[in-house]
């Protein structure tokens, strides 16, 4: 069989259709489709898969003399994505989300291509929402959110790399140089950091009660060097700063409590990982996504969710000590949410489509 996979705009998109292209390619003819120039490039190709690119034009939510530009480049991709199929002739499309994944499902739909899509969110973005009409099947990330899409909706979990998981918690400690014996707190505020989340994270490192703690603590790119400086005014606990984490496994391995923002991704790795989290959702992001993402979790007693609004570095040190002491309840709860292999059902359920 062979699987075409589009994805891109953002690594919410990119890494489950990845997760999911590893295991594909195992058995499967595998080509990924994305935008001329995103970041889905480099990280795919990275990845060792061949990759085709396309133009795309972003669609926005309101009247802009922009989405007459982003129309023409729409139109563009559109005719792009049908010489692809025609080229290409894959058996089945499968979309990860974004506007990226757009000309690509229009295309297979007018191919007569079975197309299914995956939404990562707790609440379907805007893209799948419109798209899911082109769709035989929609997979959905949280338990939930395949009601959304009615009969062609099935619950399946998101895609998680296979290294992620995947190693000793003792080697991670070693490669990380944890002493033994010391605890680990990791911050994610995501690829771009998260400037206000950053601020409470600091607040809370000045409240924290010192002891046998190790701090990892990923404050994006644009935060980095203000917080290098910052922590020297820090008595007790010294966080260890980086830019971002290139060896997420071994973080993940290491980390007792994670403090992290509430992408889809984020939260199905910690999952798998079975690390205590409190997560701070991004209050601007589209459809307020990360919130539910986060309360889905959260109503399970997986994890806590404090709003960014309602928090204080204080309160956030008081959630950090209590869970380095005692978080057994957590990690109970946190077992009963992991899913079978994610990947593995979804593609069952393509070659079904694909008639394989």
């Amino acid at each position: 069989m062979k699987i075409l996979i589009t994805c891109g705009g953002t690594g919410g998109h990119i890494y489950p259709g990845i997760a999911f292209g590893r295991l594909a390619a195992k058995e499967n003819e595998t080509v990924f489709v994305g935008g001329i120039n995103g970041m889905e490039e480099k990280i795919i190709k990275a990845e060792g898969f061949r990759f085709i690119p396309i133009p795309v034009g972003k669609l926005l939510r309101s009247f802009a003399f922009k989405n007459i530009v982003n129309m023409a480049g729409f139109l563009r991709g559109i005719f792009a994505a049908l010489n692809v199929l025609k080229r290409e002739r894959p058996d089945v499309i499968i979309g990860f989300g974004g506007y990226v994944s757009a000309p690509m499902v229009l295309a297979g739909k007018l191919r007569r291509i079975p197309v299914a899509l995956h939404e990562q969110n707790a609440v379907p973005g805007l893209t799948n929402r419109l798209l899911s009409k082109l769709a035989r099947r929609v997979f959905a990330g949280f338990p939930g959110a395949e009601k959304e899409f009615g009969a062609k909706g099935i619950y399946t979990g998101n895609p998680v790399r296979e290294e992620i998981g995947g190693t000793a918690r003792e080697a991670a400690r070693r490669a990380l140089n944890i002493a033994a014996g010391n605890k680990v707190v990791s911050v994610i505020g995501g690829s771009q950091g998260a400037r206000t989340m950053n601020v409470l994270v600091f607040e809370a490192l000045k409240k924290l009660k010192t002891g046998s703690i190790n701090v990892l603590w990923m404050t994006g790119e644009k935060d980095y060097a203000f917080y290098k400086e910052k922590v020297k005014e820090l008595d007790g606990v010294k966080p260890e700063l980086k830019q971002y984490f290139n060896n997420m496994n071994e973080i993940y391995a290491a980390t007792d409590v994670l403090i992290a923002r509430a992408g889809a991704s984020t939260i199905s790795e910690a999952v798998k990982c079975g690390i205590p989290a409190i997560y701070i959702p991004f209050p601007a992001a589209a459809n307020n996504h990360q919130v539910y993402n986060a309360r889905a979790v959260a109503v399970k007693g997986a994890a806590l969710m404090y709003e960014e609004a309602g928090l204080t570095g204080e309160k956030l040190a008081k959630e950090i000590e209590r869970l380095l002491s005692n978080s057994l309840t957590l990690k109970e709860n946190i077992k009963k949410l992991k899913s079978a292999d994610s990947a593995k059902l979804m593609l069952a359920e393509l070659k079904r489509m694909a008639g394989a």
